[in-house]
């Protein structure tokens, strides 16, 4: 198959779409066979890059492509949930390490592990609060009144 050919199988590529959210293996051989290209997405051009070689070569080389979103990017506010604060995932060095040493601590086996206990626990917890058979198709189920947080408990 030509370059070309492969291009235009991305054409209704879109990541964030239900299509591709529900069954995103089904795109991995049309990426990776075209990989790497170009796409528009919201009529931005957009790379794509599936392959490990193309994916380790643009990690390593933040000069040539950068993480930093231009301000402004169309289609940006679908994945900036912190409010145009500096985020890992789309920095570049030094502010990466910089913000990767914040928050390192909080990662460590130790504290994930008493994370992933407590978690359990809870979901434990809430879990047992629902009653067995509840009908969930007239309002709130008992699982949706356990998880609200605002909800007198």
């Amino acid at each position: 198959m030509t370059a070309s050919a492969q291009a235009s199988d991305l054409m209704a590529f879109d990541p964030f779409s239900p299509a591709f959210r529900g069954d995103p293996e089904a795109w991995y051989p049309k990426l990776w066979d075209a990989s790497p290209a170009f796409i528009e997405m919201e009529g931005i051009p957009s790379a794509v890059v599936a392959r490990h070689a193309h994916v380790t070569t643009v990690m390593r080389d933040f000069k040539r492509f950068s993480s930093v979103k231009p301000k402004g990017l169309p289609g940006m506010e679908r994945v900036d949930f912190f409010n145009g604060q500096p985020v890992m995932n789309y920095s570049d060095p030094p502010d990466h390490q910089r913000l990767r040493r914040i928050v390192n601590g909080c990662f460590t086996p130790n504290r994930i592990a008493r994370i992933a206990e407590s978690t359990a626990r809870i979901i434990e917890e809430l879990l047992g609060k629902i009653e067995t058979g509840t009908d969930c198709r007239g309002g709130r189920t008992d699982l949706e009144a356990a998880l609200d947080p605002t909800a007198a408990g």
